[in-house]
């Protein structure tokens, strides 16, 4: 089930009254934020993490986030290098975003052939001219993007 972007929170209260007016209160707060993609992209030593959080964030090589990409609505499930200049992320909100890896910038917004969230992209075809994205989707179709 997609949820809205921001922190999640767990409360727990507890309250104990005896006869002596007594009052115990407990407060529990628990924060997620699980990473569900990943792409290692050599041509500039960075790694794009896709998250829970509705982010992308790139590390340096040592380790270092260098930029928080924000673009998406909800959860960030698919993320796929297409060139060196260039990185794709498929989100729960049904939509694709195609970033420049330079800028990190969104360059293009592709929606409209999934009915529910993208859990997936793949890259095919050697030359880069003739590459194509392949999407797939909860909505059980594949989707292709030239």
């Amino acid at each position: 089930m997609a949820t809205k972007c921001g922190r999640k929170s767990l409360s727990l209260s507890l309250s104990l009254s005896l006869s002596l007016s007594l009052s115990l209160s407990l407060s529990l707060s628990l924060s997620l934020s699980l990473s569900l993609s990943m792409q290692f992209i050599n041509s500039v030593k960075k790694t794009h993490r896709g998250s829970q959080d509705c982010t992308i964030r790139v590390w340096s090589e040592d380790g270092r986030c260098v930029a928080v990409l924000n673009d998406h609505s909800l959860q960030v499930y698919a993320l796929v290098q297409y060139n060196e200049n260039c990185v794709w992320s498929g989100s729960w909100d049904k939509t694709i975003i195609v970033w420049n890896a330079q800028t990190k910038k969104p360059s293009q917004v592709l929606k409209g052939k999934h009915e529910d969230a993208i859990s997936g992209l793949v890259v095919v075809g050697k030359e880069e001219d003739k590459r194509k994205v392949w999407s797939c989707s909860w909505d059980k179709t594949l989707s292709l993007w030239e």
